[in-house]
């Protein structure tokens, strides 16, 4: 008997695998069990197994689609036309931003089996990445325990900042071999030009670049004199919003150009403070010609990845603040990611950089930067 129902089964697989449309309706449900639910194509009749199905890929949704380029697109626009027009150069200051979101898209593009959107997204963020960790990028730091040469003040003080006294004590640390302060507040302006504060440092000034209408000051203790150096001082060609200097340091002469690029938040200041960073780069350039080592610090208002730090790059001086350092100097009341490093030094070949760090400053809205050199040999 068993083999008989053996027999019967084997004859009902083959009458099954054959699609024989005589198979008895009583017959049906031992049919389902032995190959599963069938689907039928209601143009064609045909059955299919369910079990053999595969389901099409789903379209992505045109919101979803957008959300999952705008990272790419940011970076797009960032990387060709930052230099020309303005919603790129800011889209370019904030491509630190954009590098989270790059990795979030490419990972919803993979999930949702999207290989273009994850080409696009992960290419986006290739490009951040090499950009951030390029070594044209950053200058070179010194082997642990390097003593430093040059020690760096450079405070954005902030024009109504009631706190002189203690403006004026940072400035007159005698630790320090230069100190560049922004936006001084007028009560203290005078009392240096009167020679009643900050007497004993030596000082070169520069006008300012509108909308700003503080002047740009240089102190050391060492002497220090206006750039070009065969100016006589009251007649420099000073461009607006750059300071030119030459310090008379113990290991050798050292240009200086200090500068106060004005926040690019609407169009006409953005092109202000561009023609300023190219400025104070054509000022690095005739100083750089000349044979003199080159520092170059102030406030940018651009990131380390913006465009006005581009213009410096190209004349071969790097950012003193390493990209991956969790710091920033702008808003300082803000926690890092939010602050950025907007204030920061570029210097040349002839330096290595011992110590990048900052500090709250009373009155003032920017954290004030604190940067130790090391000069490679005397000159």
């Amino acid at each position: 008997m068993k083999a008989n129902r053996a027999r019967s089964l084997a004859h009902l697989e083959r009458l099954i695998a054959n699609s024989d449309p005589t198979i008895p309706h009583n017959l049906l449900p031992l049919k389902a069990a032995v190959m599963g639910p069938t689907n039928t194509n209601a143009t064609t009749g045909d059955h299919t197994s369910a079990s053999t199905h595969v389901p099409e890929r789903r379209p992505v949704p045109a919101a979803r689609l957008c959300l999952l380029l705008t990272p790419s697109l940011w970076v797009l626009l960032a990387a060709t036309l930052a230099h020309h027009f303005w919603i790129p150069s800011l889209l370019r200051d904030t491509l630190t931003l954009a590098l989270p979101l790059t990795l979030i898209a490419a990972a919803i593009a993979l999930r949702v089996r999207h290989i273009a959107l994850l080409a696009l997204n992960a290419a986006a963020c290739a490009w951040i990445l090499f950009i951030l960790l390029s070594p044209g990028q950053r200058a070179a730091t010194a082997p642990a325990r390097t003593p430093p040469s040059l020690r760096i003040l450079q405070l954005n003080a902030r024009a109504d900042n009631p706190n002189h006294s203690a403006i004026h004590d940072a400035i007159n640390n005698t630790d320090l071999d230069l100190a560049v302060l922004l936006e001084c507040p007028a009560e203290l302006s005078r009392s240096i030009r009167s020679g009643s504060a900050l007497s004993n440092l030596h000082r070169v000034v520069a006008p300012p670049n509108p909308p700003y209408t503080q002047w740009i000051k240089a102190f050391s203790k060492w002497p220090i004199e206006p750039w070009p150096l065969d100016t006589p001082p009251d007649q420099q060609p000073q461009p607006s919003g750059v300071l030119g200097a030459i310090l008379h340091h113990p290991d050798g002469p050292i240009g200086i150009v200090a500068l106060h690029a004005s926040s690019p938040w609407a169009p006409a200041r953005w092109r202000s403070g561009n023609r300023t960073a190219m400025d104070a780069a054509r000022t690095a350039r005739s100083m750089l010609d000349a044979g003199f080592p080159v520092l170059v610090i102030g406030d940018l208002n651009a990131t380390p990845l913006g465009a006005r730090t581009s213009h410096l790059n190209a004349i071969g001086l790097r950012r003193a603040k390493q990209p991956l350092a969790p710091d920033g100097t702008y808003p300082s009341w803000a926690p890092w990611p939010l602050r950025v490093a907007i204030d920061d030094a570029l210097v040349s070949d002839h330096f290595r950089i011992v110590s990048w760090s900052t500090r709250r400053f009373p009155g003032s809205d920017h954290r004030a930067v604190s940067i130790e050199l090391h000069t490679l040999a005397p000159r």
